[in-house]
């Protein structure tokens, strides 16, 4: 991008006074590596934007922005999240299946013993 391009629009500044930037994105979003999480251009995302600033008096300067959050982590955060869950529902319900089988084969021992008088369905056993 040029600096005379249409993205600046740089604020004419006073006698004496610091010049005004008027900066352009040149980079996608993108996220911060971890040496830098604490400078303010990280915040509040963890993410951030290379820019161009063009000031009053004519110099172009490079820097950072803070930016939105990362499309591309926010996608894949979120396909983790609906695959932990599908993983979780269907533990859930494994637990819950195997759970209902053993509580009728439960149910139907006690059944069998208060019909039979025994526990088990083998012949007694011979005496002599």
């Amino acid at each position: 991008m040029s600096a005379s391009g249409a993205a600046f629009a740089p604020q004419a500044s006073s006698t004496g006074a610091p010049p005004a930037y008027a900066c352009a994105p040149v980079d996608e979003c993108m996220p911060c590596p971890e040496d830098h999480l604490a400078y303010p251009y990280c915040r509040p995302y963890n993410n951030r934007q290379a820019v161009q600033c063009l000031a009053s008096d004519g110099a172009l300067v490079d820097g950072w922005s803070a930016c939105g959050k990362f499309i591309g982590a926010e996608v894949r955060h979120y396909g983790q999240f609906v695959f932990l869950n599908v993983l979780l529902v269907v533990a859930a319900l494994s637990v819950y299946v195997w759970r209902q089988v053993y509580q009728t084969r439960k149910f139907h021992g006690m059944l069998y013993h208060r019909v039979h008088g025994r526990q088990t369905r083998r012949a007694p056993a011979m005496q002599n």
